[in-house]
């Protein structure tokens, strides 16, 4: 009688040693993916956020600062007017489909923004005719640019449905082609003796269009039998509204380029501009972690998202560490790749990539609060932020000029970091005081 007892505890030993190991090998290969789809989309984004910078410089260098200024200003509002019209449907996707892959909720959203992308396109090209108009050249000057935005935000929504779905290649291949199809064109167009917006606009546009291609060909959606309604695009709507006010929030500070022309003039727009659009290289890690956090911190539970936090702690050290170097170092930075006519911009440089620091942090806490059900206070805090720091912007460059602009957006963005840090901890000791009551 003794021995039956001790057999079956020994067995149930087993199986739980068993299920213990089969649990710690399914959260390791949960983990791997992370650092894998990060790995993927971080090499694929600096990639192409290293060739966009690239790009920006030959035509910054070849149009100079009051031209660039222009067409930096544009470029900020395409990606305004981006977020304004996708209702915040991109995360929404994501999201959906990360919790129910295969699911049906995420196709339904993703055919409802190709409606929405047809308004998109029209909108775009209006900002266009009235920035070519304003500025003094032909109604079709930056004509291209407006259509290239248009099929790259297709292909980039289109495209969050591999995202969510683990295929993270897909992204960064897309991404990648794009950008280095597009300065391959450009250079082409100089050679032809090509001005440097049009020859700009021109490979943007050839090379958009080959990315929203190659995303229709990666992504093949499953088929939905049942005809969608009214009620339940309004229902996805209501539910995309969160994450819109975050978007919106987050996009609307490329608006900073136009406030710098209005409140000062267009040189100082082209220096302020070169030194925001050159520093996308030194966003792109902290932004390709915010965007495979986002599934991830939906999936991952307990000591699996403790572990995630001490992966995000070391990699937001790294970054500060190469934002203390790069500042350090910027006014040759700035001389060396955008020439003499920029340095006048080199103190506004340093400012900038000091408020990275804390701008890295932010856009990591986002998803993570997010995960939770916080994509409200998020989402409003962005918002918020976002117009308080076009206010700085404005204010900066009235009184200090570039420098000035450098400084009001570096606070801005010191005092978003600082609001969401204190959610985060509040929110976690909330969850605490309910586990332990």
């Amino acid at each position: 009688m003794g021995a039956g007892p001790r057999f079956i505890s020994t067995s149930g030993s087993r199986r739980k040693g068993a299920s213990n190991a089969s649990s710690y090998g399914r959260e390791g290969a949960q983990s791997l993916s992370v650092i894998k789809d990060f790995a993927w989309l971080t090499s694929g984004r600096l990639i192409a956020a290293l060739l966009q910078a690239a790009t920006l410089i030959l035509v910054a260098r070849r149009a100079g600062p009051a031209e660039f200024g222009i067409l930096s200003a544009f470029m900020g509002a395409i990606i305004v007017v981006q977020a304004m019209v996708d209702l915040g449907l991109p995360t929404y996707i994501t999201k959906s489909r990360a919790e129910m892959i295969g699911g049906t909720q995420a196709v339904r959203a993703l055919r409802l923004y190709g409606f929405i992308g047809l308004l998109l396109g029209v909108i775009l090209g209006a900002v266009s005719l009235t920035f070519s108009v304003v500025a003094g050249n032909a109604w079709w000057w930056l004509l291209p640019l407006a259509l290239a935005g248009w099929l790259e935000r297709q292909s980039d929504v289109r495209l969050t449905i591999a995202l969510a779905d683990g295929d993270v290649w897909k992204n960064s291949l897309n991404l990648v082609v794009r950008r280095g199809v597009a300065i391959l064109l450009l250079l082409l167009g100089i050679n032809l003796q090509w001005d440097a917006i049009p020859a700009f606009g021109a490979a943007s546009l050839l090379a958009a269009l080959l990315s929203w291609v190659l995303s229709r060909r990666l992504v093949v959606l499953e088929e939905v039998t049942e005809p969608g309604k009214w009620s339940e695009a309004r229902q996805i709507i209501r539910d995309s509204r969160a994450y819109w006010a975050n978007s919106l929030g987050a996009q609307v500070r490329n608006l900073d380029v136009l406030l710098v022309g209005l409140m000062g003039n267009p040189v100082a727009a082209g220096q302020y501009g070169a030194v925001s659009r050159s520093i996308g290289p030194l966003r792109m890690v902290t932004a390709s972690l915010s965007t495979v956090l986002l599934p991830a911190a939906v999936r991952f539970k307990g000591e699996q998202r403790r572990k995630l936090r001490w992966a995000i702690i070391a990699i937001l050290s790294l970054m500060s560490a190469l934002y203390i170097l790069l500042v350090i170092f910027s006014k040759d930075i700035v001389v060396l790749l955008l020439g003499t006519a920029y340095a006048p911009a080199s103190f506004a440089f340093q400012l900038v990539v000091i408020g990275l620091i804390f701008a890295s942090i932010t856009s990591v806490l986002t998803p993570l609060l997010q995960a939770e059900g916080q994509q409200a206070v998020v989402g409003r805090a962005s918002l918020s932020f976002s117009l308080v720091s076009l206010a700085g912007v404005a204010a900066g460059t009235y009184f200090g000029g570039v420098t000035g602009a450098g400084a009001g957006l570096a606070i801005t963005y010191a005092f978003h970091c600082m609001v969401l840090i204190c959610v985060f901890v509040f929110s976690h000791r909330k969850k605490l005081e309910v586990s332990n009551a």
